[in-house]
């Protein structure tokens, strides 16, 4: 996995992001790819994904907001949906030293306020004939929001690109982490058959981790 974040950008998500290549037309890369940048969203019903939303004519606007959009080739939706939560909850454990109380709702976050539970993220993924999509939102600025929202701003985050740049890092060691989970082990069937070598050598899978 590529991970990239845009300083160059500010521009508007406005969903038609969501698209295949969408990351290889804006830095080159082809390969599975997370980017991030810090700009605003107005995403009208029009151009949802999310059917639920779409027909409740929902709006999702922030004035500003941190967007990490990914494309990746060799994963399901299920799978792609199951690391949007994982997202959610490396942001949690990210916004741990600032001291607030959130609350993961599959992959959704919300900053917990006197009882209130104001909005920090939103979150979809989506399937193509070639690769699954994925944005997940979060507020920078909640202000303007048509929900009960929050921003990282809000909670003392002041260097929002040095807090991607992180958030992106960690998703990157974790998918990494799931591919060498996946590559070291045999199925039950070839364990006999496959006894390790005389004096317990064990080979080290991280060195061909890509």
């Amino acid at each position: 996995m590529i991970t990239e974040f845009l300083s160059y950008c500010s521009f508007t998500y406005d969903g038609t992001q969501l698209s295949p290549l969408f990351i290889r037309k804006t830095t080159g890369v082809f390969s599975d790819a997370v980017v991030a940048w810090v700009g605003p969203c107005d995403v009208l019903p029009s151009a949802m994904v999310d059917l639920e939303d779409r027909l409740q004519k929902q709006e999702i606007r922030s004035r500003k907001m941190l967007h990490l959009v990914g494309e990746l080739f060799d994963l399901d939706l299920y799978a792609t949906i199951a690391l949007t939560r994982l997202l959610a909850a490396l942001l949690q454990e990210h916004l741990q030293e600032f001291c607030v109380k959130t609350h993961r709702d599959g992959d959704d976050v919300y900053v917990v306020e006197s009882g209130r539970f104001k909005k920090l993220t939103v979150s979809i993924a989506t399937a193509t004939p070639v690769s699954t999509l994925f944005h997940f939102g979060i507020n920078v600025i909640g202000k303007g929001a048509p929900v009960d929202a929050i921003g990282l701003e809000e909670i003392g985050v002041t260097d929002v690109e040095r807090f991607a740049r992180r958030l992106l890092e960690a998703l990157k060691q974790e998918f990494l982490g799931i591919k060498i989970a996946a590559r070291k082990v045999l199925s039950h069937d070839l364990v006999s058959r496959n006894p390790l070598p005389s004096g317990g050598e064990r080979y080290d899978y991280n060195k061909r981790a890509t």
